[in-house]
């Protein structure tokens, strides 16, 4: 019979091999992977907590609201009793699953809680993802400026504490800040970088965001050939990697070109896929902009 040490360590590359899924996109294999149920002598342990803040992050990423709010509920009964560096990632949890549904008071709060936590404990590392998070809150409530600055100290925090995974997001989002102050040529520069560093760090779901994003931009200022190469090198690595979000934000993304290049035919072939692709319960900016497209073919 396996002890509680054999128990908790098989749990715990069971967790670590889930995070890995959830870093390269395959939120449903991480799913998978965390429903077996705990052994009894695991059931309040530092591991049970891991693995359901685990399970709580691949179900708010797979957009799974519901049970991602259940398997977070009972991380945050059982984290009462843990160490900081524990509360602080379930706090960064619940943040994320707030900011997921666009609750992005409740979210904001969450993750100044988190920065504080994190600079009382000297954890550089979830210090930078903190304000990373703040920024992303501030762009989504439009205050621009403001997450610009978050971004740019999450970004130095990043790199000094060698993550190269939030370099890549953090670059993302200061690409994405510029864009929506109009300023495309630093946009550009920021979502090529994003998008080499997510090639270096392997994160392919995030490099088909900043491929796609890169396109926009490209089409933005009328370079409509490297717009159409970087959205459908974006499309491929989607339709390799089998997620349906990022192949439709890549079908938007040349849909959008073929439309200011005036071919209709494309416009028309990209927009029906996409389209065809979207659920009820697919991601709301993507169908909108969908729908837009639709609607000036």
């Amino acid at each position: 019979f396996p002890t509680r040490r054999s128990s908790d360590l098989h749990w715990q590359f069971r967790i670590l091999a889930a995070r890995t899924q959830i870093f390269r996109g395959q939120y449903q294999d991480a799913i998978e992977r965390l429903k077996s149920p705990l052994p009894p002598e695991l059931a309040n342990t530092e591991v049970a907590v891991l693995r359901q803040m685990a399970l709580a992050d691949a179900e708010d990423y797979a957009e799974q609201f519901s049970a991602a709010e259940a398997d977070l509920a009972v991380a945050e009964r059982l984290a009462a009793g843990f160490p900081p560096t524990i509360l602080i990632q379930v706090l960064q949890a619940r943040a994320n699953l707030e900011f997921s549904q666009n609750r992005y008071v409740k979210a904001q709060t969450a993750f100044r809680k988190v920065l504080d936590i994190s600079r009382e404990q000297r954890l550089p590392a979830l210090e930078a993802e903190a304000l990373g998070s703040l920024g992303s809150t501030d762009m989504r409530q439009e205050h621009y400026d403001e997450a610009t600055e978050h971004y740019r100290a999450s970004l130095e925090l990043a790199r000094s504490a060698g993550r190269n995974a939030m370099v890549s997001t953090t670059l993302g989002n200061l690409g994405w800040s510029y864009y929506s102050l109009g300023d495309y040529e630093r946009a550009k520069d920021y979502y090529q970088q994003a998008e080499q560093s997510a090639l270096h760090a392997g994160q392919k779901a995030d490099r088909i965001t900043w491929l796609s994003s890169l396109a926009y931009t490209l089409n933005q200022t009328h370079d409509y050939p490297q717009a159409q190469d970087a959205a459908n090198e974006a499309l491929k690595l989607a339709r390799e990697l089998g997620d349906s979000f990022t192949t439709v934000q890549s079908l938007n993304a040349l849909t959008e070109i073929a439309l200011e290049i005036n071919r209709l035919d494309l416009a028309d072939k990209f927009n029906r896929e996409a389209a065809a692709l979207e659920g009820g319960a697919f991601d709301h900016d993507e169908v909108v902009t969908t729908e837009l497209d639709a609607a000036r073919l």
